[in-house]
């Protein structure tokens, strides 16, 4: 016959049976482990469990109110940690029992085998961590790269685009300086950015972290969208797309909460994306505008294929274009959201049942991008970080 001493033998379990408010009697077999912390532990005698075991106070006293109040029968502690009269630490557990209306507490030693179990455990969410960061610092290093690709490839469109204007032999000598020009400052930007890169990579690949805008730092939003149309209109002017800026403005010198390299080269995107699927003698519209929300709207669209119905969901995520879609590498529009998400803006794709176009005009493509007016109250703060990737100072 099976008896609860067999049971307590086979667990390396104690059970005590409450004879009044806190005070219990032992069952059955008394494990050798127990005396580390009941020294005078006998068969017969009475022993109050709070005073050997701190943990046990408070949860008799919530095994007790969880069966006056919701009829619980059965509480478990879970495990705990509890140093014992030699003061070594223990892993212990416990289960609270009511049987006929009277308490019964098991107490367990936990073995090692569990606590090597829980180590592997503890072990395995901590490379699942250090997997997750190498996973976001992967991500990192690919927006990295298609920005420098990105950074490195305007300059060089520029310049391929003014040498082609160049070759027009009726082109007055004021343009060819003006052209001339260009091509040097641009051939300046190039060897700036690979001084860049080179320091980034010699810095052991160092982070740079979107810092405060501040009244001297934030740019004027017109300028931005200025410079990048001046540095894509040789190679429209080549491919033979029109390029025009319409601004409804009450302030054009009207700064935004954004940083200004990294608001140019989403310009910069955006105007190359255009360009890419335009048809020859279209038209790429960019529109500077403010909404009774006293945000400055900046909208590039133009008059190409348009995205597919089937894209629109995924467009700003990584790779979700790509090369299938005549993109680089199907990271520009995904970095264009990371940017101005980041500066606590909003960038979206407006389909064409949503627009309000001229009769006759072609849907093609268009994106709408919403920042803060920097004088706006709140705005200035620290720029969102949440979304941190590396980038050339």
């Amino acid at each position: 016959m099976v008896t609860l001493a067999d049971v307590n033998e086979q667990l390396d379990t104690v059970t005590f049976v409450e004879t009044a408010p806190g005070t219990f009697r032992v069952e059955g077999r008394i494990p050798n482990w127990i005396f580390a912390f009941c020294p005078g532990l006998t068969s017969d005698g009475q022993i109050k469990l709070a005073e050997s075991f701190i943990f046990l106070g408070g949860f008799i006293e919530q095994a007790h109110e969880e069966h006056d109040s919701q009829g619980s029968d059965r509480i478990g502690s879970g495990p705990w940690t509890e140093r014992d009269q030699n003061d070594i630490e223990q892993n212990l557990s416990a289960l609270a029992v009511f049987v006929k209306g009277s308490l019964i507490i098991q107490v367990s030693l936990i073995p090692d085998e569990l606590r090597y179990h829980q180590r592997i455990f503890q072990k395995a969410r901590e490379y699942s961590l250090e997997f997750e960061q190498s996973r976001r610092d992967k991500e990192q290093r690919e927006v990295l790269l298609h920005a420098i690709v990105h950074d490195l490839s305007r300059p060089l469109t520029t310049i391929d685009g003014a040498l082609h204007v160049l070759e027009d032999k009726k082109l007055a000598q004021v343009e060819r300086d003006k052209l001339e020009s260009l091509m040097e400052s641009q051939i300046a930007s190039a060897q700036e950015m690979v001084n860049s890169i080179l320091e980034i990579f010699q810095s052991d690949h160092q982070v740079f972290q979107a810092g405060a805008v501040t009244e001297d730092n934030a740019p004027v939003a017109l300028v931005c969208v200025e410079t990048a149309v001046t540095n894509f209109a040789p190679i429209f002017r080549q491919e033979n797309v029109n390029l025009v800026v319409t601004k409804r403005l009450r302030n054009p010198k009207q700064k935004v909460v954004a940083e200004e390299d990294q608001l140019q080269r989403v310009f910069s995107n955006l105007l190359e994306n255009a360009l890419r699927f335009s048809p020859k003698g279209s038209t790429v519209t960019v529109l500077l505008e403010e909404d009774a929300a006293q945000r400055l709207i900046i909208t590039v669209t133009d008059q190409g294929p348009g995205v597919p119905e089937g894209m629109t969901e995924s467009l700003f995520q990584r790779f979700s274009g790509g090369k299938d879609y005549g993109g680089r590498g199907g990271l520009g529009l995904y970095y264009c959201h990371m940017c101005i998400e980041r500066w606590g803006g909003d960038i979206s794709y407006i389909a064409p049942q949503h627009r309000q176009s001229s009769p006759g005009a072609r849907d093609g493509a268009s994106f709408r991008i919403e920042l803060s007016k920097f004088d706006l109250p709140g705005a200035g703060n620290e720029v969102n970080n949440l979304v941190p990737f590396p980038r050339p100072e």
